[in-house]
């Protein structure tokens, strides 16, 4: 993967393959993201991973404006904080428990990742239209 400097933006995926209420796997500077739309049309970038038990969140499903962890359920915000322990639901989730989250915009018609803070938004591509590779024999 080609570097990114800090504040940069980087496309991950297309708009298009992120409806609402889906999550799917991509690829970070940072290491393997779960790129997740609530059911409102929010996007989310996570570490692919949930604190819990490590298990792979873009494996998990979309719980109106959450995201839940296939293996235990834990469910986490678009903040990256917890929400919910189905295990024990009288307790509320400590502040500690937390996903790490990428700054994420859809444009174009493309998902950008910032690599760091972003210093501005993402390229914006004007009558342009992305298109997918594909080999033709």
């Amino acid at each position: 993967m080609p570097p990114y400097p800090t504040g940069s933006w980087m496309p991950v995926a297309l708009s298009a393959d992120l409806p609402a209420g889906t999550v799917i796997p991509a690829q970070s500077p940072a290491g393997p993201i779960a790129l997740w739309r609530s059911r409102s049309g929010r996007a989310a970038a996570f570490a692919d991973r949930c604190p819990h038990r490590g298990m792979r969140l873009s494996h998990g499903f979309v719980r109106g404006e959450s995201l839940s962890c296939i293996y235990h359920g834990w469910s986490y915000a678009q903040a990256g904080n917890c929400l919910r322990i189905p295990a024990h639901p009288a307790l509320a989730p400590p502040d500690t428990i937390r996903v790490a989250t990428q700054p994420v915009e859809d444009g174009g018609g493309i998902m950008w990742i910032s690599v760091g803070e972003p210093a501005a938004g993402p390229p914006r591509f004007e009558g342009l239209a992305p298109l997918r590779s594909m080999m033709v024999e």
